[in-house]
């Protein structure tokens, strides 16, 4: 088993692993399977690695006996590219993620760099290119409209910092922090000085580095 990680931290019964893999593509592998450059995330709410029982995709209902070796090793090839697809490992983990229309995203905009080397090759070859202009174009609009429910998806997940609503969390956060302070026998005038460092400390450019965070954690 490779020793890249601790394996104390593997969810019991999980045959894959999360992987975050060097290239910072999410990857899902056995743990024999885990490489040097995988870097292994830690799930907060258990304090273990995220760990997923069996393989991605839907068990079959009955399994059939491939009907020769080159079929069984068609097969094989077939379920080893579903499992590295990436658009299938987000919709696999999560089908309502915003992960899942960001490499719907991707894929669309590989299958229209696809079709415009291929038009390419059939202008210097002389042949004809209204086909696969039309189809990169439809491609290409696919992206643009995907884009934008990316966009619209990224901007519903970002907490608005001027609303009640954060303000009534911050306050309450605020009120416990400062409930820690007294229980850990902190003096009053130390207390009022941590706050007032705490609230200068909240101007705009906190404010700007909050909504660029949240926006990186949407886009993840």
């Amino acid at each position: 088993m490779s020793k890249h990680y601790d394996p104390n931290l593997i969810p019991k019964g999980s045959a894959r692993i999360k992987c975050i893999d060097e290239k910072n593509k999410e990857r899902w592998r056995s743990p024999q399977d885990v490489t040097p450059t995988d870097k292994l995330p830690i799930n907060p709410k258990t304090g273990m690695y995220y760990g997923m029982k069996g393989s991605p995709g839907r068990k079959s209902i009955v399994a059939l006996k491939p009907a020769s070796p080159v079929v069984a090793e068609l097969i094989s090839r077939r379920n080893v590219a579903l499992e590295q697809d990436e658009i299938f490992q987000a919709t696999q983990r999560d089908p309502q993620s915003s992960a899942v229309l960001h490499e719907v995203m991707l894929g669309l905009i590989e299958e229209s760099a696809a079709l415009k080397f291929e038009r390419e090759e059939a202008e210097r070859l002389g042949e004809a290119t209204s086909s696969l202009s039309m189809r990169r174009v439809q491609a290409l609009k696919a992206v643009a409209d995907t884009w934008l429910k990316r966009k619209e998806q990224v901007s519903s997940n970002i907490i608005d910092l001027e609303s009640d609503t954060f303000a009534a969390l911050f306050g309450l956060i605020s009120e416990t922090f400062k409930k820690a302070c007294e229980e850990s026998g902190l003096r009053s005038e130390m207390i009022d000085m941590i706050f007032a460092k705490f609230a200068s400390a909240l101007n705009e450019e906190w404010s700007s580095e909050a909504k660029a965070r949240m926006k990186r954690s949407s886009e993840d």
